[in-house]
């Protein structure tokens, strides 16, 4: 029986998740196609980029809201969760 050899798993998985940024670059972006530009050129390079994380911009809607908000909406949805169930057994033990 085959073993794969951990070197060859992790090139492989690279190819996936390079093969998956592919997929992910080419349904979320949108690029001009005004003939000049290869826009496959374009494409590989987002995805080669940013294959581990398939994050291409850190901007208010995607990034971390304890960076660019204050007060209550710096709060993420599951610690608000947790406090509202914290709050609903609080008032059952009442």
């Amino acid at each position: 029986m085959y073993k794969e050899a951990k070197r060859e798993r992790r090139i492989r998985d690279r190819l996936r998740m390079i093969a998956h940024a592919r997929k992910v670059v080419r349904r979320y972006h949108h690029y001009s196609a005004d003939g000049k530009i290869d826009i496959e050129h374009y494409i590989e390079n987002d995805a080669r980029k940013n294959h581990d994380h398939l994050k291409t911009c850190s901007c208010m809607g995607c990034g971390n809201p304890r960076h660019y908000f204050h007060g209550e909406e710096r709060i993420t949805m599951a610690e608000r969760r947790a406090i509202e169930d914290e709050v609903d057994q609080l008032k059952d033990l009442e």
